[in-house]
C-alpha cells in the first residue's frame, strides 16, 4: 500500500465556494487508485501529526491582503511528524517539513493555475501581472515553497489537467517539458442515474456558481431565441445572480444553489444538454460531469475546452459571447432528434475513454509507481 500525504482544498460540497478544485479532493479521496492510502492533511491537522507555521500562514495572508502577492495565493506551511511515502500538494503553494530518515518525493498537481485567474478573472493588465509573478516567485523561493509553475523545486513530478495548462505552465520559464505531464480529472459514470426523459421537450442545463462569469445572460438570451421558435423546450438555471433576483420566466426553473449531492441526484437526471458559455474558464469540470450522465456538451471555442468538446461529435463548440451561434447550436439539437441521440452517445464513449476515475487512477498510479521507484534507485 502507498501511503500518500495529500495537500489539497477541501471544503464541504454544501459551501457556496466549493469548486473544480475542491471536486477533485473529494474523487481522490473516496475513490483513490488502486493500491494508495491517502492521508488529507486536515485529518492530520486535527489529529496533531501536523501543525502549521502560524507565522508564515500569516504572512502570506497579509501580503496578499496588502497588494504584494496576488489574490490567486493559496497557501499552506505545515510540519510534522507523519511520513509518508509520496508527498502529494495539489492547488496550493505550500511548504511542507516533515521529519524523516528517508527522503519523501514530492508530486505537485494543479488544475489550471498559471497567471489566468489574474488576467481573465480579475482583469489585470500584462504589466501588473508580470510584476506580482515576480513577486511571487520570490517570495516562494525566499520561504522555500513548492508551487507547480512558480517555484517547482526538485518535485518529482507534475502533473496538470489540460494541454492549455501545460502551456502556462511551461510560458512561466522554470519547467521543461518532460518534467510536467497532462493528466485529465476522472469521474465515477454517473448514466445510471438517468431519469426517463421526455424525448418531445428538451432540456438545457446551466449551472456557474459566478454567473456573470459564466455568462449567464448570455445563455438566457440564446434560450429565449430558441424558445421563440421551439416552445416546449426549457431550461435549469442554477447561479446566483446579481442581487440574487431569481429568474421566473415561463420555461425556465432558476435554483441560487444547489448542493453537489443534489446536482447529482435530481439536477443533472432532469436535463438533456449542458451548456456553459463562459467568459472565462480554466478546464470546465461541469463540462464532464455532464458527459458522466451521458450529456452532449455546449461550450466555448477557448481555454481547455476543445481538450473536452469535439465539435460536432460530444457536443459543440461556439465563439465566445456568440449569441448567434450559441442559439444555433441549441435550436439544432432541438430540430435534430437523431443528432441528439448520436450526442448522447459519443458524449458516454469519451467520458469513458478520456475522463473516467478508472483512465484518470491508472495515470496517477503510473506516476506515483515511477516517482518510487526513481527515488530507491
Amino acid at each position: 500500500m502507498i501511503e500518500v500525504l495529500l495537500v489539497s482544498p477541501r471544503l464541504l460540497p454544501e459551501s457556496l465556494s466549493y469548486c473544480g478544485d475542491h471536486a477533485y479532493t473529494d474523487t481522490l479521496l473516496q475513490h483513490p487508485p488502486a493500491g494508495v492510502c491517502y492521508h488529507h492533511y486536515d485529518e492530520l491537522l486535527a489529529s496533531g501529526q501536523l501543525r502549521r507555521n502560524r507565522f508564515l500562514q500569516a504572512a502570506s495572508y497579509y501580503l496578499t491582503q496588502g497588494g504584494f502577492l496576488p489574490p490567486d495565493m493559496w497557501f499552506e506551511a505545515l510540519s510534522g511528524d507523519f511520513a509518508p511515502d509520496i508527498l502529494h500538494i495539489y492547488g496550493f503553494s505550500a511548504t511542507v517539513s516533515l521529519k524523516s530518515k528517508r527522503q519523501i518525493p514530492v508530486v505537485l498537481g494543479q488544475g489550471t493555475g498559471g497567471a489566468l485567474d489574474l488576467r481573465f478573472y480579475h482583469g489585470w493588465e500584462q504589466k501588473r501581472i508580470r510584476q506580482t509573478r515576480w513577486r511571487k516567485m520570490l517570495y516562494l523561493k525566499l520561504v522555500g515553497a513548492y508551487d507547480t509553475s512558480q517555484n517547482p523545486r526538485n518535485a518529482a513530478a507534475i502533473h496538470v489537467w489540460s494541454e492549455f495548462s501545460k502551456s502556462l505552465h511551461l510560458a512561466e520559464g522554470l519547467l521543461r517539458p518532460h518534467q510536467i505531464e497532462v493528466i485529465a480529472p476522472g469521474l465515477p459514470y454517473y448514466g445510471h442515474r438517468r431519469q426517463g426523459l421526455n424525448s418531445d421537450v428538451v432540456t438545457f442545463l446551466f449551472i456557474g456558481r459566478d454567473f456573470d462569469r459564466k455568462n449567464g445572460p448570455l445563455m438566457v438570451d440564446a434560450f429565449h431565441r430558441v424558445r421563440d421558435k421551439h416552445s416546449s423546450v426549457r431550461l435549469i438555471l442554477v447561479g446566483i445572480t446579481p442581487g440574487s433576483q431569481t429568474i421566473t420566466e415561463e420555461g425556465i426553473t432558476h435554483h441560487q444553489f444547489v448542493p453537489r449531492h443534489e446536482l447529482y441526484e435530481r439536477i443533472y437526471p432532469q436535463a438533456d444538454v449542458l451548456v456553459l458559455p463562459s467568459k472565462a474558464e480554466g478546464f470546465g469540470l461541469v463540462l464532464l460531469e455532464a458527459m458522466s450522465f451521458g450529456m452532449p456538451v455546449i461550450s466555448i471555442q477557448a481555454w481547455a475546452m476543445p481538450e473536452i468538446v469535439i465539435d460536432g461529435e460530444n457536443g459543440f463548440l461556439v465563439a465566445p459571447n456568440s449569441v448567434d451561434e450559441l442559439a444555433d447550436r441549441m435550436s439544432r439539437l432541438v430540430e435534430q432528434p437523431p443528432l441528439l441521440a448520436h450526442m448522447r452517445q459519443r458524449a458516454q464513449e469519451v467520458f469513458m475513454e478520456k475522463f473516467s476515475i478508472d483512465e484518470h487512477n491508472r495515470r496517477l498510479r503510473k506516476i506515483y509507481d515511477q516517482v518510487l521507484a526513481a527515488n530507491t534507485r
